[in-house]
């Protein structure tokens, strides 16, 4: 089943787990040296929130519950104050459309991406929002293209 997931999310999946597993064996090393319980237990807390969140990822991908949107980048706003920026994609259609992402990945304009969005795009009552309240979409991976 892990072949069947795109590269740019099993990137997402190695690198959750492998950072999960590297602050759990960290804190248990240092809170065994240190002999500070409180340190291992909030560690192990850690490490079990890890493995929960990469479970869930999983489930997310196997279940398909993600949309993949191609084309090129016409702009890139960051969000002043908020930890989300606003992409301008132009798709192979010519169809023009804005995608509200949170976290900090940077996108050049000008250059061709496949994008993996977390859930499904449902245009509902969020378009008569104004842009700050509008939800944001989750970015699971992502791929320049050629």
């Amino acid at each position: 089943m892990i072949s069947q997931i795109p590269h740019p999310i099993q990137r997402t999946l190695l690198k959750t787990i492998l950072l999960g597993a590297a602050v759990l064996s960290f804190g248990a090393i240092w809170g065994i040296v240190s002999q500070d319980k409180v340190f291992l237990i909030l560690s192990a807390a850690v490490g079990i929130l890890g493995g929960a969140k990469v479970i869930s990822l999983y489930h997310t991908v196997k279940a398909g519950r993600y949309e993949t949107l191609e084309g090129f980048v016409l702009s890139d706003r960051a969000v002043p104050l908020r930890n989300r920026h606003v992409l301008t994609l132009e798709g192979p259609d010519q169809e023009i459309s804005k995608v509200i992402l949170a976290g900090k990945a940077v996108f050049r304009p000008g250059t061709e991406y496949r994008l993996y969005l977390a859930g499904n795009n449902e245009q509902g009552p969020t378009t008569v929002l104004p842009e700050y309240l509008q939800p944001v979409r989750s970015l699971l991976g992502y791929e320049e293209l050629d």
